[in-house]
């Protein structure tokens, strides 16, 4: 489970403790609004912690504006996107589905979350060597690992990256099919 000391993971420790569960996401969600609506601000802006709904174009131009880059899998048919950050740099995008509103506590969703860690792709795959893993090739030299105990979670690096990428869905095979279907890419 991510906790609110780590101001990053480290797929060193273990990609699967890196990562984030759907109720890190809920406590996110719920509890660490850290950022109130000051006068003056963006009405637009996203606040951290806070789950936003946005369309497609919102999410390049929030992208084009940050210093680092957010991975998501493309637009899917009949899905929302939602967007939340964190005050330390994690950012998470879920496909809500069906009457899924922002904020929904269901870990029912296609989520990617971007996480900065330096030098990524070096430490995940020494990670990816560590039993109970599975490691895999994907587009553009990176590498995607998955525990088996736990493998809805699929972790993607690139090569001179300083992202480890996460593709949860609920559904291990989709996760690992959309991780390494070459769909993952920078929003920008």
């Amino acid at each position: 489970m991510l906790s609110r000391e780590r101001s990053r993971p480290s797929p060193a420790e273990g990609t699967e403790r890196a990562g984030f569960r759907i109720t890190a996401v809920a406590l996110l969600v719920f509890g660490a609004g850290l950022a109130g609506c000051a006068g003056g601000r963006d009405p637009d802006a996203v606040t951290p912690g806070a789950p936003k709904l946005m369309s497609a174009e919102e999410l390049r131009s929030y992208a084009s504006q940050r210093p680092g880059l957010e991975y998501w899998l493309g637009e899917m048919p009949d899905a929302q996107l939602e967007l939340t950050q964190t005050s330390r740099g994690l950012v998470f995008l879920r496909y809500l589905r069906g009457d899924a509103e922002a904020g929904d506590p269901r870990p029912l969703f296609t989520t990617v979350g971007t996480y900065p860690q330096r030098g990524a792709f070096a430490l995940s795959r020494r990670a990816s060597r560590r039993p109970g893993r599975v490691t895999r090739p994907v587009a553009d030299g990176g590498i995607a690992s998955w525990s088996r105990a736990r493998p809805t979670s699929v972790y993607v690096t690139f090569p001179a990256s300083d992202f480890l990428i996460e593709v949860y869905d609920p559904d291990e095979r989709r996760a690992r099919s959309l991780a390494m279907s070459g769909s993952l890419k920078p929003l920008l």
